[in-house]
């Protein structure tokens, strides 16, 4: 995504002079980045989806996380919308702000709750109306985002109908979506990765039938919390049927994992690991890829995966 202070200003050049909506993501990395990218877009409407454990070496706390998030409300034009959870404390953001908030509580503008178990659909409710809406990918994780962009949608004026017409096509590359390759249910979730949502990526695989594997890079950026952060995922990940672990910051997670468990540490992913990974699968299993940006997304890992398991049927 182009979502910095390169990428924002390139985004808005390459916006059609004719469009009629634009979508643009600002990305947080140090202090004081998002307001003066937020002045350059100036929404009618920006969306807070969460504040999480990320960016923590540079940021320092969930908290400091949470603020600089919330500082998008300066670029809002007069009268804009700021879309943010039920239940994240706004205090930074002053009173006059429209705000339109979404969650699972009496208090959200748009209420959800699940439509199944697996979270595949959701039921949604705005000022009186209820719609049920599909979750592309599926989870409890993604069900919020879903929630969050109808909740966009609705505030930039869309109806609930429209709101709704999601698919899994939508689901971008690196994000989750599953890929099928001689038979192994690959999850492509290797764009990036917190604590929290490597936890919520290792819960769903968890619910898969068959064989469950993870390939599991380091998460950046975390400063002090990484080790604990890394212990964490080994015990979230102990049940799976096997786990690898790629770069100098999961080998806590490789050392903290039960043998059993344990398929191998790497310090990078390259041919070497893919063609390992590919050489244990078989037909009905399911295998994750998650970790930061740099591990498995910039080095086109999952490509060169898919491409062994591929040629493991010719």
């Amino acid at each position: 995504s182009l979502n910095n202070v390169w990428g924002v200003p390139l985004s808005l050049a390459r916006t059609p002079r004719g469009a009629v909506t634009g979508v643009y993501e600002v990305g947080i990395n140090a202090p004081g980045e998002i307001a003066p990218l937020a002045r350059l877009v100036q929404p009618q409407v920006a969306l807070v989806l969460n504040a999480l454990p990320a960016h923590l070496k540079s940021l320092g706390s969930v908290a400091a996380v949470r603020r600089e998030k919330l500082s998008i409300f300066e670029g809002l034009e007069t009268g804009g919308t700021l879309v943010l959870p039920d239940d994240m404390n706004a205090e930074s953001v002053p009173s006059p702000v429209v705000k339109f908030r979404f969650g699972r509580s009496q208090k959200a503008d748009l209420a959800y709750a699940p439509a199944d178990l697996a979270w595949r659909t959701i039921d949604i409710t705005c000022a009186g109306q209820r719609i049920e809406a599909p979750v592309p990918g599926g989870g409890e994780h993604r069900a919020q985002t879903t929630a969050a962009v109808m909740a966009c949608a609705i505030a930039g004026g869309f109806s609930m109908e429209s709101a709704a017409r999601l698919a899994d096509v939508a689901l971008p590359k690196g994000r989750g979506r599953e890929l099928q390759a001689a038979g192994v249910a690959v999850i492509d979730d290797s764009y990036n990765a917190n604590p929290v949502s490597m936890a919520h990526a290792v819960a769903q695989l968890s619910k898969r039938n068959g064989r469950r594997f993870a390939l599991l890079g380091e998460m950046l950026e975390l400063g002090a919390a990484a080790d604990q952060a890394h212990r964490a995922l080994a015990n979230q990940a102990s049940g799976l049927d096997g786990v690898w672990c790629v770069g100098e910051g999961a080998r806590t997670t490789h050392e903290a994992l039960p043998s059993a468990v344990r398929l191998g540490f790497s310090v990078q992913a390259d041919d070497a690991l893919a063609d390992r990974v590919a050489q244990t699968l078989r037909a009905g299993d399911g295998l994750l890829v998650k970790g930061s940006n740099r591990v498995f997304w910039a080095k086109g890992f999952v490509a060169s995966l898919i491409e062994r398991l591929q040629a493991s049927t010719d």
